[in-house]
């Protein structure tokens, strides 16, 4: 069942000379009920600004984005955000930032809130603040409290891009045992294309100068996947190709 529907949609923004420059062409989408997308692409093309657009942060400039059938027209709390850099409230603990959005609705669960910091393997730091954590710890709370409201589509934007190697491996690791578990749609940008065959169930490769889409690649392979499988690189090697690195 079609979950997100884009249709030719495109965006321009104004330049300083009253022009018009086209950031995106023609994109058209349909993603699945419990997909996890990966959109690669080189800097300049438009990741971003799809995702943007989906969590209604911006209006597309042409063409038409959905959620079950409904023009998506303005933020809403069945689609999250996660940004590249941890967004946490320093004055705000572990366990508090991850209850934020409870705490504002008036709604607080602390078996939710419990279930979580277990998942992503936090259990003991649930009284540390941002300051006292790494950079991956932050990223798992940023992620975690945006899936406390359980959105049913959930964008991420180079969540990983800013952490080291071996903490990126790990962060892999949970942002798909998250998934798993929730069973929602995933939508995540990335510059890494072992990343992107890695998580995905689907590629959206694109090209830039406008923004479109070249290829969009479906990856048949079981989880948990391993990066030394033939099969892993040959979808690699595809992807790279389209991408003309």
């Amino acid at each position: 069942m079609t979950k997100l529907n884009l249709n030719q949609v495109y965006k321009a923004f104004p330049t300083s000379d009253n022009k018009i420059n086209w950031a995106l062409e023609d994109i058209s989408l349909s993603a699945q009920e419990n997909e996890f997308i990966c959109i690669v692409g080189p800097s300049g093309c438009g990741k971003s600004t799809i995702l943007r657009m989906i969590a209604g942060l911006i209006p597309q400039t042409r063409g038409d984005i959905t959620l079950n059938g409904q023009e998506i027209l303005e933020p809403s709390a069945n689609i999250g955000l996660v940004f590249q850099n941890a967004t946490l409230f320093p004055w705000r603990t572990v366990r508090d930032n991850i209850a934020y959005s409870q705490d504002m609705n008036k709604n607080h669960d602390d078996q939710a809130v419990n279930d979580l910091i277990d998942l992503i393997n936090l259990s003991g730091y649930e009284d540390y603040y941002p300051r006292q954590l790494s950079g991956g710890m932050a990223q798992r709370v940023s992620l975690a409290r945006t899936m406390i409201n359980q959105p049913e589509v959930f964008l991420l934007d180079e969540p990983l891009g800013a952490l080291d190697a071996f903490t990126r491996a790990n962060l892999q690791d949970s942002l798909l045992e998250l998934w798993q578990n929730n069973r929602n749609l995933m939508i995540m940008v990335t510059h890494d294309v072992e990343e992107a065959v890695y998580m995905a169930s689907k590629v959206v490769v694109m090209k830039p100068h406008p923004g479109r889409i070249s290829r969009v690649v479906d990856i048949d392979m079981d989880y948990p996947r391993r990066r030394t499988s033939q099969a892993f690189s040959d979808y690699r090697r595809e992807i790279i190709e389209e991408l003309n690195f």
